[in-house]
């Protein structure tokens, strides 16, 4: 399929890719090659596409987006977080039991549920960190994440699909400005996060898709290549100069 901005040139040309159930696909290339926008159009953000985007056999322009946003755990690379707790921005609404005939399985609904957010916080690398809070869940925290990290709002993310468990993880990988500690526990937390899933992800550095169902290269919104690690980087093209390339950065920062 095709894909232009109103008023704008074709941001993606006549592009082409599966995903099959469980599998780990990986979208790669230079910045502005149109791997985000795909994102957003799996995401019914712009339902104004040319040829056939399907999921789960069907168009996801005719997806009611409530049931469309229930299959799909967004990460993007900026964490949006809402001012609320952390208990909140996981999903979970606190209900009060009140004083009903059920509230006695009220109060276990919501006790089971709590122990479902300390299970997605462990998954993502965070509960240790919440406990060590004074108000633990019930910390309030703002939509720029004020007081946890950029690798801890990330993760806050992560955690927020674990609770979810949508079948389809969309994930916008962090940048390179995220130092190697904390991007080796998100990368620890996403293989969690993917296990058994449908993962589509952006990836900006290549050591992290290595073992991806199939990668995807991309150049000016096409797909100019396609294929596994090992057999990309035996061959001449677009993805052995990407990471020749991230090879050469990587060794200039360690020579610094």
């Amino acid at each position: 399929g095709s894909f232009s901005y109103p008023g704008g040139e074709k941001v993606l040309k006549d592009v082409s890719l599966t995903a099959m159930r469980g599998e780990f696909i990986a979208l790669v290339g230079e910045s502005g090659c149109g791997k985000s926008t795909l994102l957003k159009l799996l995401m019914g953000v712009y339902p104004d596409y040319e040829g056939k985007l399907l999921l789960e056999g069907l168009p996801v322009r005719e997806w009611d987006k409530r049931a469309l946003y229930g299959r799909i755990s967004p990460v993007f690379q900026q964490p949006f977080l809402f001012p609320m707790t952390i208990k909140e921005n996981l999903g979970l609404i606190p209900e009060n039991p009140g004083a009903s005939e059920h509230a006695e399985k009220k109060r276990e609904a919501v006790k089971k549920a709590e122990e479902n957010v300390w299970q997605a916080l462990a998954s993502a690398e965070l509960a240790d960190y919440v406990k060590g809070l004074p108000d633990g869940l019930d910390t309030k925290i703002s939509e720029q994440g004020s007081g946890l990290s950029g690798g801890q709002s990330q993760r806050m993310t992560i955690a927020r699909a674990f609770f979810k468990d949508a079948p389809l993880i969309l994930m916008d990988e962090p940048t390179s400005a995220l130092d190697s500690v904390t991007e080796s526990g998100l990368q620890r937390a996403f293989e969690r996060l993917r296990n058994g899933k449908t993962a589509v992800v952006v990836a900006h550095r290549l050591s992290t898709i290595q073992n991806a169902d199939r990668i995807y290269v991309m150049e000016k919104g096409r797909i100019v290549q396609q294929g596994v690690h090992q057999e990309l980087i035996a061959r001449e093209g677009a993805y052995r100069k990407l990471y020749e390339s991230q090879l050469t950065q990587a060794e200039r920062r360690n020579e610094a």
